[in-house]
């Protein structure tokens, strides 16, 4: 069995319990088995297609283009390895694999990513 990104999931349950909706409720208001919603906060399964999941987003009462609602999409498609699809072309084609092969040669830590993290925040 793959294990998924629990980031998301980890992500996803927060954002739940933090608004005080239990999964069940969660999981009727979007039309899922609770067990099945389940599996993905545990990182068991991956996250559901984007459009399934702004429907997600809309039942956790994330606002579209919202840093949240941004971090939660990215997050699934991150967790399902695919660059999030709102990414400009020009980056996805030409400036992340240059930047993947660059990070691969020089063997980051994770606080060297979390450096180039903040450079790139500025």
């Amino acid at each position: 069995m793959q294990a998924f990104s629990g980031s998301f999931g980890k992500m996803l349950r927060q954002i739940r319990v933090d608004k005080n909706i239990t999964l069940r409720e969660f999981s009727r208001t979007i039309g899922y088995d609770p067990s099945n919603v389940s599996k993905i906060e545990r990182g068991i399964t991956p996250p559901p297609a984007t459009i399934v999941l702004k429907t997600w987003a809309e039942a956790l009462n994330l606002k579209p283009n919202s840093g949240e609602y941004q971090e939660f999409m990215d997050s699934a498609s991150l967790a399902r390895n695919r660059i999030p699809e709102d990414s400009p072309a020009a980056f996805r084609n030409k400036l992340l694999p240059a930047m993947l092969r660059t990070v691969r040669s020089q063997n980051l830590t994770e606080q060297d990513f979390e450096r180039l993290i903040k450079l790139l925040n500025r």
